[in-house]
């Protein structure tokens, strides 16, 4: 079973994932930085924080349409999302950002909270889609996925998403970031 040897082998995909580009990592190092000072009160969001998850996102043609934005609509958008207790209305209210889907609401969710949150693109979906039968079998979702040619989401399936990551996390006893890791590495890498 495809999903028994994923588990087996998860900590060799979560290895073969952390093999990025030095450009991507010094990225994250300074995401990580300007979402803990923000954490702490010490800065508040801006639209260039948001370009450079969209960057990290690989989602560069997203760009334009934000930065269509008023600088300050997106700042009291962002801000006024974490404030938001009710996971539901905190991605609905960042899905009002013009540019802002569900690939890249995932990337912003996940830098403030990697343990609750992975990045939803079309490798980690395509894992979860080959496992589908066992994860069916597992309970630990009900519904069938549908294999995905690009990254091109809704809502319903970030939704869907999260779940299904958060339940492997518990499995696992770890992130639901380091889950996503290990599921985008199985199919943009293969099976081990």
């Amino acid at each position: 079973m495809k999903f028994d040897n994923f588990l087996v082998n998860f900590e060799k995909y979560l290895a073969k994932y952390e093999d990025k580009s030095k450009a991507e990592q010094l990225l994250t190092v300074e995401i990580d930085r300007i979402v803990e000072q923000i954490k702490k009160g010490q800065r508040e969001w801006t639209l260039n924080d948001l370009e450079k998850i969209v960057i990290w996102k690989g989602l560069q043609r997203e760009l334009p349409k934000i930065r269509k934005n008023d600088a300050k609509d997106v700042q009291e958008i962002l801000i006024a999302a974490f404030k938001i207790q009710n996971e539901r209305v905190r991605i609905r209210l960042l899905k009002t950002i013009n540019g802002v889907g569900p690939s890249i609401i995932s990337a912003i969710l996940m830098f403030y909270a990697k343990e609750e949150y992975g990045v939803l693109d079309f490798h980690a979906w395509n894992a979860l889609h080959a496992f589908n039968k066992d994860l069916i079998r597992r309970e630990i979702t009900k519904e069938k996925l549908p294999f995905k040619k690009a990254g091109i989401f809704n809502l319903s399936e970030l939704f869907l998403y999260l779940d299904i990551i958060r339940r492997i996390a518990q499995m696992k006893n770890t992130t639901a970031r380091n889950v996503d890791k290990a599921l985008f590495a199985y199919d943009a890498f293969g099976e081990i």
